[in-house]
């Protein structure tokens, strides 16, 4: 068994077994008959970025069936997919281009704005917990690469509204960030 060093502070083994299962090892909701159509679209996210299959995770309602946040179901045709890549060298490699693109994070001219703002606060809040935005990230050429790609995936697989990404630095990472929909589904009582 790999050792991934403490559990989440302040948890139960149980928690973390539960997020470890439910995000690592059970299949995604969405795919529960079309296990080909997942392989496709991971075998297209991986190639375009030069990664692992096994690099490329899904969460969001598509993967557990249902949104914790919304509490709403997934809907064929209207729900998105959610994608997470986990992968070091390609976050290192993004958070380089944010970097070299923005005066090391510090033009905030260069980031979108949002709701009348500039992103790069949010930007750094997600990276200093090892998870890469690129809807957020600095205006650049490799971000408008990452969306044209998205976009033409969500254009090609109409199950989904819309297919994004996140990068992740580590599993453990993304785990992290998945404890809170575990605990939700918990609450609401869609998980034991």
């Amino acid at each position: 068994m790999i050792d991934y060093g403490p559990k989440f502070v302040g948890s139960k083994s149980s928690e973390f077994d539960d997020v470890e299962k439910l995000f690592l090892c059970y299949q995604s909701a969405a795919f529960l008959d079309r296990q080909d159509l997942r392989y496709e679209i991971s075998k297209k996210i991986a190639g375009q970025f030069h990664v692992s299959i096994s690099s490329i995770r899904f969460c969001g309602s598509a993967h557990i069936g249902s949104s914790p946040h919304k509490n709403t179901p997934f809907v064929e045709g209207t729900s998105d997919l959610d994608v997470a890549i986990i992968n070091e060298s390609l976050f290192e490699t993004y958070l380089m281009h944010a970097m070299n693109n923005s005066r090391g994070l510090q033009d905030l001219s260069c980031f979108p704005v949002k709701d009348g703002y500039s992103t790069r606060d949010s930007f750094c809040q997600y990276a200093a917990r090892g998870i890469f935005r690129p809807d957020i990230m600095p205006n650049c050429p490799q971000r408008t690469s990452w969306m044209t790609f998205f976009s033409k995936l969500s254009r090609d697989y109409s199950m989904f509204s819309d297919i994004n990404a996140g990068l992740y630095l580590s599993e453990r990472l993304f785990l992290e960030k998945q404890r809170n929909v575990v605990a939700r589904l918990r609450k609401q009582g869609e998980f034991k």
